[in-house]
C-alpha cells in the first residue's frame, strides 16, 4: 500500500496527470456498448410531468405552446389529454420565493422534512392567515394532490399535480377515482379560463370521465407495473 501511495505522490510531484475515472480503461463498459437496447431502472430516468400551460410557462414564452394547452416535455402541446389514474399521493411543499428551491416537503402531507419540518397540521405555514385589509392569505406551504397517470394521448406515464386554483378540479378527479378505483377510470382533461380579482387570467383544469375499452385500462396498468 505504501509503494502505491509513493507512486501516486511521485506522479503529482513530477507534474504527471492523474487519469480521471472516464479515462481509465473499463472493459466492462466496453462490453456494455454492444447491447442493442438500453436498459434503465426507474431511478435512472427523469420523470415526465403533465402540466397545464400558463402565460408565463417557458414553452409559452418560447412560442412553442399556447396558454391552456397540456404539456409533457418532448411531446407536442395538446388541447385535451385522456389519462388513466394509477397512483395517488397527498403532499406538501414550501418553496423559497426567490429561487423556488424546496425548503420543506412532505411526501404524505402529514410530516414535513426540512425547514421548519415537523407535523404539518400544527405548522402555521400550512394555515390561512388574515390580512390587515380583511382579505385572507393562502398557506405559504402548498398542499397538492399528485397522481401518477398513464396518458393515453401520449402513450406514456406522467405525474400530474393539482394545487392552488386547480384543487376544485382535483376534487372532481378524486371523486371519479374514488368511485371507480385506480386503474379503472379514464378521465379527459381540458382547460378553461379563470379570472382573478385583479383581472388576471389563468387556466384551470376541467375533468370529465370517459368510457374506454377494458384493454386500454389493462395496457395502462401493465405499463405502470413494468415501467416499460
Amino acid at each position: 500500500m505504501a509503494k502505491k501511495q509513493n507512486e501516486f505522490e511521485d506522479m503529482v510531484e513530477e507534474g504527471g496527470d492523474v487519469p480521471s475515472p472516464n479515462e481509465v480503461d473499463n472493459p466492462t463498459a466496453a462490453v456494455g456498448f454492444v447491447r442493442k437496447e438500453a436498459e434503465f431502472a426507474a431511478e435512472d430516468l427523469a420523470p415526465n410531468y403533465l402540466k397545464l400551460a400558463q402565460g408565463l410557462t417557458k414553452e409559452v414564452q418560447d412560442g412553442e405552446a399556447r396558454p391552456g394547452q397540456w404539456l409533457i416535455k418532448g411531446y407536442d402541446p395538446e388541447a385535451e389529454v385522456l389519462v388513466v389514474p394509477l397512483a395517488f399521493y397527498k403532499t406538501r411543499e414550501l418553496r423559497n420565493q426567490e429561487d423556488r428551491s424546496v425548503l420543506c416537503g412532505s411526501a404524505d402531507s402529514i410530516v414535513g422534512t426540512g425547514t421548519p419540518g415537523g407535523v404539518c397540521e400544527s405548522c402555521p405555514l400550512s394555515k390561512w392567515t388574515d390580512n390587515p385589509d380583511g382579505s385572507r392569505q393562502g398557506p405559504k406551504c402548498r398542499f397538492q394532490y399528485q397522481y401518477a397517470v398513464f396518458s393515453v394521448t401520449h402513450g406514456d406515464i406522467a405525474f400530474l399535480t393539482f394545487a392552488g386554483k386547480a384543487l376544485k378540479a382535483a376534487k372532481s378527479f378524486n371523486s371519479v377515482v374514488s368511485r371507480l378505483g385506480l386503474g379503472n377510470a379514464a378521465i379527459l382533461l381540458k382547460s378553461e379560463q379563470s379570472k382573478g380579482k385583479m383581472g388576471n387570467v389563468t387556466y384551470v383544469p376541467t375533468v370529465s370521465p370517459v368510457p374506454v375499452d377494458a384493454d386500454v385500462l389493462a395496457a395502462a396498468k401493465q405499463r405502470f407495473a413494468t415501467g416499460a
